[in-house]
């Protein structure tokens, strides 16, 4: 642990006031100490959450930090829904940061009009030049590769060398080079590439790694193979650069379009707004609504009802189910904590004193069911991300949208299966084909009147129902 990191350890922020608070948390966000950033702040959001009146540009800048820390720690989604509430002071910190959360959320043409928006403030050079190199990659993620992007990051690369910005500098040339190579302009990749290359080296920065991906796909097109690329996927899996490996495969499905990769692409791809990107690209879509993972000879776990083979498995809808869900919904990605925790309360507000601790909980009772259940997967925890491993030769059915059925949509679907469709019945067929006692069969019968699924006629004993069309 470097010496930043150490010093920032041993402050109390209790001691902190406001002020003071924000600044340690931007220091923690630069440091990679995102978590600790949280916890300075949260007790000042939690006093602004409970104050309906408009906000401040303090308490603005205060909740963009917030946002900001949040984003990188995997809650992109409760960021911009903070940083999208209409009470607060615009901003640039706060279009920044929503900025940020569109690319994350893979909504280019929103991050790209949040970046103008945060370009239209009085900055210092410094700050508009990453706002400039930022803007330039939302224009090149959204393919918008017209003139106009060239001349943003060749001024761009004026101000960075006169401001000896060399690591924007660095990030400038493989803009430039990813543009180039996106348009076939391959020899002036090669250079801007190569430039790219020698100012990050020097800089030590991760944005090395993106430009080595870049000059391994200039390298499979020149050569028309697909090998350079399928090497770099190998190095980046085993550096844990999940996204890396997923643009991979996406360029890899560009040089050649191979049914079984852009299955696995597309359904372990979560993002809506990345599908419809593939969907624009290649021109189509996977024909099932189903994807089998793992070996498909072995007993299968339905991921949509929890049902493991023949045997029931988990209680629909039920936390442990739910997280089953989570854990599958990115084949490249483990999740971390709070990825886990905004999937599993999706209404509810992230609270960093008590959020992680209850997903820890909800993970403890999945491995004790899975245990109890002797299905053969591991929730399998690497660096603080999770992810679930099969033991044993099985495999698990995945709906393309990951919803996890309740209790009552399983019985629906098992109902439905044997109720006579045109008919009317009477709720003793109900109880015959689940198996119900009558109070949970009148339970039933009133969801699925709430739910529209039932029309009713008659009263008393004489009530009969019909399945609704």
């Amino acid at each position: 642990m470097g010496p930043a990191k150490l010093m920032l350890r041993s402050i109390n922020t209790k001691k902190l006031g406001a002020d003071q608070r924000l600044e340690y948390s931007s220091l923690c966000r630069r440091t990679q100490m995102n978590c600790r950033g949280l916890r300075a702040l949260w007790p000042l959001i939690q006093k602004l959450d409970q104050n309906s009146e408009l906000k401040s540009i303090e308490d603005s800048k205060l909740i963009s930090e917030y946002c900001i820390l949040l984003m990188r720690t995997g809650g992109a989604k409760e960021a911009l829904r903070r940083m999208e509430d209409n009470q607060l002071a615009e901003t640039p910190e706060l279009f920044m940061g929503r900025a940020y959360c569109h690319l994350i959320l893979w909504d280019r043409e929103t991050a790209a009009e949040n970046m103008l928006r945060y370009l239209r403030f009085k900055l210092d050079p410094y700050q508009r030049l990453v706002g400039e190199v930022n803007l330039a990659n939302a224009f090149i993620i959204g393919n918008r590769l017209d003139q106009s992007l060239f001349v943003l990051i060749e001024e761009s690369m004026e101000k960075a060398q006169r401001g000896k910005h060399r690591r924007l500098l660095g990030n400038c040339f493989e803009l430039r080079g990813q543009a180039h190579l996106k348009v076939g302009q391959l020899e002036k990749a090669e250079k801007d590439l190569q430039e790219a290359h020698e100012l990050l080296q020097k800089e030590g920065s991760l944005g090395l790694l993106f430009v080595r991906k870049w000059q391994a796909v200039l390298e499979a097109q020149r050569r028309g193979v697909q090998e350079p690329i399928l090497q770099f996927r190998a190095e980046v899996q085993k550096l844990g650069n999940w996204e890396s490996v997923r643009s991979c495969d996406y360029e890899l499905l560009l040089m050649e379009f191979d049914e079984r990769r852009f299955e696995y692409l597309y359904f372990g791809s979560p993002l809506a707004n990345y599908r419809e990107m593939l969907l624009e690209t290649f021109g189509t879509k996977p024909d099932k609504g189903e994807y089998i993972y793992g070996n498909r000879s072995g007993t299968r776990l339905d991921l949509e009802t929890g049902f493991f083979g023949k045997q029931e498995g988990f209680n629909p809808g039920k936390k442990p189910h739910q997280l089953l869900t989570v854990l599958m919904k990115d084949f490249y990605k483990p999740v971390n904590s709070v990825e886990i925790f905004m999937d599993l309360y999706p209404d509810e507000v992230f609270n960093i004193e008590t959020s992680l601790g209850r997903v820890q909980r909800v993970i403890g009772l999945t491995r004790a069911e899975l245990k109890a259940l002797k299905i053969p997967l591991e929730i399998e925890e690497v660096e603080g991300r999770y992810q679930l491993r099969l033991r044993k030769p099985m495999s698990i059915r995945i709906p393309l949208e990951r919803k996890t059925l309740s209790a009552f949509d399983v019985q629906w679907a098992e109902f439905l299966s044997k109720a006579p469709r045109g008919k009317y019945f009477k709720s003793s067929l109900i109880r015959e084909v689940l198996g119900f006692p009558s109070s949970s069969a009148k339970r039933f019968v009133l969801e699925a009147l709430e739910q529209g699924k039932l029309l009713v006629r008659g009263a008393g004993r004489a009530t009969e129902y019909l399945v609704k069309d």
